[in-house]
This record gives C-alpha cells, sequence and structure tokens, in this order.
C-alpha cells in the first residue's frame, strides 16, 4: 500500500512538473498579435473640409543629438473651390516619443532652385521653419525644402514624405510578439 501512494505521489508530482514546463515554454513562444490604431488627425477639419493628401516619411532632423523625425502632413482643401485651406502636421522624433502638432493654413507656390515652374507647398508660419516648405515632386512624394528653396540633404534612412492612400480609418497593424 506504501508503494502505491508512493507511487501516485511521485506521479502527481511528475505530472505538475511537466505541466509546469510545458506552461513556460508554450508561453514564450511568439505569436501573431494584432493592434488597430485610429488616425491622430481628424477626417475633416474645422470648416468640414476633407482631406486632399496624407503624406508620411522620416527626414532629418537639425535639431542637436536629433538624427531622424518622424513627419505625418495631412492636407485639406475646400471641397466646391478645390483650393488650399488648412493642414495638420505631426512630428514625432524631437521630444523623444511625443508627437508634436501643428495646424494652420497652406498655399501652393512655385519655384525650387533650378525648377522655377516647381509646385510647393507652403505652410503658414505656425510651424517649425524646417517643416514649412515641400516640393511636390510628383503627386505621392513631397521633398522638404529649405528657406531659400533647395531641397534639404538626407541620408540612406530617407528624406521624402510619401503619399499614405489607405481610406481615412483605423489602422491595423499584426507583429510577431515574443
Amino acid at each position: 500500500m506504501k508503494l502505491v501512494k508512493t507511487a501516485f505521489a511521485f506521479a502527481t508530482a511528475a505530472t505538475v512538473v511537466l505541466g509546469a514546463i510545458g506552461w513556460i515554454l508554450t508561453s514564450q513562444r511568439p505569436r501573431l498579435v494584432t493592434a488597430s490604431f485610429d488616425p491622430a488627425y481628424p477626417e475633416t477639419n474645422g470648416s468640414g473640409d476633407p482631406i486632399l493628401a496624407v503624406l508620411e516619411g522620416i527626414i532629418s532632423c537639425s535639431i542637436p543629438n536629433c538624427k531622424r523625425i518622424k513627419v505625418q502632413l495631412v492636407l485639406y482643401e475646400n471641397k466646391n473651390e478645390r483650393t488650399p485651406t488648412t493642414y495638420w502636421l505631426g512630428v514625432i522624433g524631437t521630444h523623444g516619443n511625443d508627437r508634436i502638432v501643428t495646424e494652420g493654413s497652406w498655399e501652393i507656390r512655385r519655384g525650387v532652385v533650378g525648377y522655377p515652374d516647381a509646385l510647393v507647398y507652403a505652410l503658414d508660419l505656425h510651424t517649425d521653419k524646417d517643416l514649412r516648405y515641400f516640393w511636390r515632386v510628383t503627386e505621392n512624394i513631397l521633398l522638404p525644402l529649405d528657406e531659400h528653396m533647395s531641397p534639404k540633404p538626407g541620408n540612406a534612412g530617407g528624406s521624402m514624405l510619401s503619399r499614405y492612400d489607405a481610406p481615412y480609418g483605423p489602422r491595423t497593424y499584426t507583429y510577431l510578439q515574443r
């Protein structure tokens, strides 16, 4: 009888230990996780004007101890006249991971050094001078310009904004969690 009790105790302990090991091994296994985030910018501006374009990218930073910043530029236009109205500019990287947002008006100008007919999107004085001018190279690409209307130097990490074409709404990301 004592042998049966010992065998039973040993079997129970082994089951608990093997179960714990199995749980540890399976709980540490990478798995896919999905997360959704609503856009940080509104679908229409305060006057009800719709989005003309959402442009995003990573560009060089001129602030000390800052190499690159993530920029998201949303341009709104008057839906009837198809003219520029306001912008929403979100920047991450100048103050850690905080998003710094500026809003104001924008206009279309002409002229980049060497390209007098080039379209330039000019943001008003509410935004930082380093992010005030963008050369519309194509409908899908903007290059940041300095105050002399010359393209700013970049690096292999990129220095342009590209159009984000998904419809307005939450962005869903799936990633591997370890």
